[in-house]
């Protein structure tokens, strides 16, 4: 099996992102390889990341260590490229700028959608882990094969003792939310979301 993991080379620290990819890794018997992708400006750095992404490798346990990938272009095109030689996409959820989020969406929810590969999200404060995984599923009933989620996820929880909890929202409808202030920005960014560009 493989991971990869996408690793921000902007951000000091990577040990957030790097534990959960380790631990899945021993767990399934993976090999984790390591993917920045760079903006238009920074191309000139490529021999630089290159020896980050290999100093960061170097941290893994040796029986899951892959290689280092350090390319142009986007984050979405340069993990959703990559997909199909990978059994499992880790990626951080940092947040783009207000405008792009609204016209886009988060990085990581753009992977999500143009992939049908697992993605994993870790959170960037994380508590101790505990010797269970546990996988939360956000299922579209009314998708192409929800079915196949629930099998997967159940599969990937066998395999790393876990347990999955399935997420189903209303279509077009935002979930309560008890304040008006928040409401309102909310019920706000979902209609300019909705807009087409």
């Amino acid at each position: 099996m493989r991971i990869l993991t996408g690793i921000d080379l902007t951000m000091e620290d990577h040990d957030w992102i790097l534990k959960p990819s380790i631990q899945i890794a021993v767990k399934l018997d993976a090999q984790i390889d390591l993917i920045y992708v760079m903006a238009g400006a920074e191309t000139s750095k490529v021999a630089h990341n290159l020896s980050q992404l290999q100093d960061l490798l170097a941290t893994l346990p040796k029986q899951i260590q892959g290689q280092v990938i350090c390319e142009p272009g986007t984050v979405v095109s340069g993990l959703v490229d990559r997909a199909d030689k990978y059994d499992m996409i880790v990626i951080g959820p940092r947040e783009p700028g207000p405008l792009e989020r609204i016209l886009r969406g988060p990085v990581a929810a753009r992977v999500v959608q143009r992939t049908s590969k697992p993605v994993l999200i870790p959170r960037l404060e994380h508590k101790p882990y505990r010797k269970r995984c546990k996988l939360l599923v956000g299922i579209d009933l009314q998708g192409p094969d929800h079915q196949r989620l629930l099998r997967l996820a159940g599969d990937w929880a066998k395999h790393t003792s876990g347990t999955v909890d399935g997420v189903y929202v209303e279509p077009n409808r935002l979930p309560y939310i008890s304040d008006s202030r928040v409401r309102a920005a909310a019920e706000r960014d979902w209609e300019a979301a909705r807009q087409p560009i």
